[in-house]
C-alpha cells in the first residue's frame, strides 16, 4: 500500500482518498436541472387604472403585510406609520382619515361594526368603521404580523410565537388563548386565522392546521400539513403561512 512508503506519499494518497470520499458522497441528485423556459403569454384583457392614492409613508422598510380591507363599497387601509383611511371603492373618495400617531404592524381586519389593527407595541386596537374613533385596545403577549379576523362576536389574532387569542368584539375582554409549540427556526410570516361561527382555523409554524372551538378555545382537530425532515433547522422548516381557503366542506391549505 503506497501510503506506508514515506510521509510524502502518505499525504498524497490520503488527500486522494479524501477526494474520492467527497466525490462518492455527491450524487447526481444534488445537481439542479435548468428550469423549463417560461411560455409566452398574450394578454386577452387590458387593465386600466381607475384611481390611486398614497397611504402614509409605506412600510418603513419593515417586512409587513398591511393589506386593505375590502367591504364592497368601501376600502379601509392603514400604513406602517399609523395613518388609516376609509375610501370609496369606486372612485377613491375619502370618507374619513385618522392619524393614530403610532406604528402599525398588522391589519386591517374588520366586521360589520369594527376595524382591527395591531400596533408595533403589540396592542390590539378596535376602531369604529363609521369614523375611525378608537373603541378599545388590549395588550398582546408578542408581535403580530397577520391581520386580526372577526366573526362579529369574537376577534381573533395570532402572535409570531404561536399564540392564538380571542377577544369580545364589543368590550375587548379576552375570551380565551391557545398556545401552540413553535420550532426553533421559523419563517417571518404568518397567516390570518379563519374565524367561523363555531371554529377558528389557525395556520401554525409547526406545520399544523389547527381547528379551535370559538366557544372554549380548546382544539377540536388538527392536521399535519408538513413533517420536519432533515438535519438542520433550516431544512426542517414546515411553516404554514397561508390562510386556509374553504370550498364547500373542505379546507384547502398550503405549507412551506
Amino acid at each position: 500500500m503506497p501510503w506506508l512508503v514515506n510521509g510524502h506519499t502518505r499525504l498524497l494518497s490520503l488527500a486522494g482518498m479524501l477526494t474520492l470520499a467527497v466525490l462518492a458522497g455527491c450524487s447526481t441528485s444534488d445537481t439542479f436541472e435548468q428550469p423549463a423556459p417560461v411560455p409566452e403569454i398574450s394578454s386577452s384583457v387590458g387593465l386600466e387604472p381607475v384611481w390611486s392614492m398614497g397611504v402614509g409613508d409605506g412600510h418603513d422598510d419593515n417586512f409587513l403585510y398591511l393589506a386593505p380591507l375590502n367591504t364592497g363599497d368601501r376600502l379601509y387601509a392603514a400604513s406602517a406609520d399609523g395613518e388609516v383611511y376609509a375610501v370609496g371603492s369606486e372612485n377613491g373618495e375619502v370618507f374619513w382619515f385618522r392619524d393614530l400617531d403610532e406604528e402599525i404592524s398588522a391589519g386591517v381586519g374588520g366586521d360589520q361594526g369594527n376595524l382591527y389593527l395591531v400596533t408595533r407595541d403589540a396592542e390590539l386596537m378596535a376602531l369604529s368603521r363609521e369614523d375611525g374613533s378608537e373603541l378599545w385596545r388590549q395588550p398582546l403577549p408578542n408581535e403580530v404580523l397577520a391581520s386580526p379576523q372577526s366573526n362579529g362576536r369574537l376577534v381573533v389574532t395570532q402572535t409570531i410565537d404561536g399564540k392564538v387569542l380571542a377577544f369580545d368584539t364589543a368590550s375587548g375582554e379576552q375570551a380565551w388563548q391557545y398556545d401552540s409549540d413553535v420550532p426553533v427556526l421559523s419563517i417571518r410570516a404568518a397567516a390570518s386565522p379563519l374565524v367561523g361561527a363555531d371554529l377558528v382555523l389557525a395556520s401554525l409554524a409547526n406545520g399544523k392546521l389547527m381547528a379551535i372551538s370559538t366557544q372554549t378555545g380548546q382544539p377540536v382537530w388538527q392536521y399535519e400539513v408538513g413533517q420536519p425532515q432533515g438535519r438542520t433547522e433550516l431544512e426542517r422548516l414546515v411553516d404554514v403561512a397561508g390562510e386556509p381557503l374553504i370550498l364547500e366542506s373542505a379546507a384547502m391549505i398550503v405549507g412551506y
